[in-house]
């Protein structure tokens, strides 16, 4: 799952595992630093750098 989100989003592989783990877990919103644009959805899972 990690591979998809590399090729589809650009992202590094250790920020695709991070964001699989998150899915995998069955996570609503992802908090993290520099990974994407706050408020950018991957597969359901919202990236946000802080809580709104």
């Amino acid at each position: 799952m990690a591979i998809t989100f590399t090729d589809g989003y650009g992202l590094s592989y250790y920020d695709s595992l991070i964001v699989a783990a998150a899915l995998e877990a069955d996570c609503d919103t992802l908090l993290a630093e520099d990974l994407l644009r706050t408020g950018q959805r991957l597969e359901g899972l919202l990236v946000a750098n802080r809580l709104v």
